[in-house]
């Protein structure tokens, strides 16, 4: 990172760096936007309907779980991160160890 000799620049060249300061950090902005956005499960953060079943699953008392609800509640989404998360193990949000009451595959 260079560093600016604001004593000898002209009001100009102070407004142009500061022009192309904002031109990286909007590029920075958007970088970071489109990582978000292609990596959702990282950021998932679940209602209070969703995290009542999550807490559920680390619980092994529970064996059987439904989640009913009108539309738009989330159902679906945590279907398949749970589905996910059950198939690497572990919670893809926050990389917790999930619990399995048997450690190895039955035949």
């Amino acid at each position: 990172m260079k560093t600016l000799d604001l004593d000898n620049m002209t009001q100009e060249q102070l407004l142009e760096q500061l022009k192309e300061i904002d031109r990286k950090d909007l590029e920075v902005l958007r970088k970071l936007e489109k990582y978000h956005n292609d990596n959702k499960l990282e950021y998932f953060k679940p209602n209070p309907k969703q995290a009542q079943i999550i807490g559920a699953w680390d619980n092994p008392q529970y064996k059987v779980f439904t989640f009913t609800g009108g539309n738009q509640m989330g159902k679906t989404t945590l279907g398949i991160i749970v589905a996910l998360s059950v198939m690497f193990g572990e919670w893809l949000w926050n990389k917790k160890k999930l619990c399995f009451l048997i450690p190895c595959p039955v035949r």
